[in-house]
């Protein structure tokens, strides 16, 4: 041991121990995810998605789906990201997504256990949703959104909590299911005029 001592002194004092390659950078935080649905434009961090949206550019803008739910009714497959608290729905018929919930609330277990597994993410959404320039948090309720969103308008609404409203021209369905506070956003695809 007392023979090693010298040499690391020696490598102390000579800068020899460094290496010719610079140290990587690290944030230690990841950079929150900012999903914008604004002038008529709907995106996951870089990533454009158009009402002809496939999974590979939902992969691309995510990565790979943890969980994939093809449901009873042939309709569709959901996508889960549970660390990101989203899913997406791809049509079995086209194979195109037709939109993504934003998941700010899990759902209770008695509620519909079919949707309860469903929604059941590790994660709520901890990033960024710009609604025409607001930015929607697990806090809000409905009347915040409403009242926040520029040129937000309401499309139909049912006694259950689940209500439609047109945005940036696309139709995004809010669900407010036994609480004041929103469970969740689901932002279609297309764009409608």
């Amino acid at each position: 041991m007392f023979q090693i001592f010298p040499v690391i002194l020696i490598a102390l004092f000579t800068n020899s121990y460094q290496s010719d390659v610079p140290p990587t950078k690290t944030t230690g935080v990841p950079k929150p995810l900012t999903i914008r649905l604004e002038n008529g434009e709907f995106s996951i961090g870089q990533t454009l998605l158009t009402a002809n949206a496939s999974l590979q550019d939902i992969t691309q803008a995510l990565g790979p789906a943890t969980r994939r739910i093809t449901r009873p009714s042939p309709a569709n497959t959901i996508h889960a990201w549970d660390n990101d608290g989203l899913i997406a729905y791809e049509s079995n018929e086209t194979h195109l997504i037709t939109c993504v919930s934003i998941c700010f609330a899990k759902y209770e277990l008695n509620f519909d256990p079919i949707t309860a597994y469903e929604f059941d993410f590790k994660t709520t959404f901890k990033g960024d949703l710009l609604l025409n320039g607001y930015s929607v948090s697990s806090q809000d309720k409905l009347t915040n959104i409403t009242s926040s969103v520029p040129n937000i308008k309401c499309i139909n609404g049912l006694p259950l909590g689940v209500y439609t409203y047109l945005v940036s021209n696309h139709h995004i369905t809010i669900r407010q299911i036994n609480s004041p506070k929103i469970h969740s956003i689901e932002i279609s695809t297309a764009y409608k005029q």
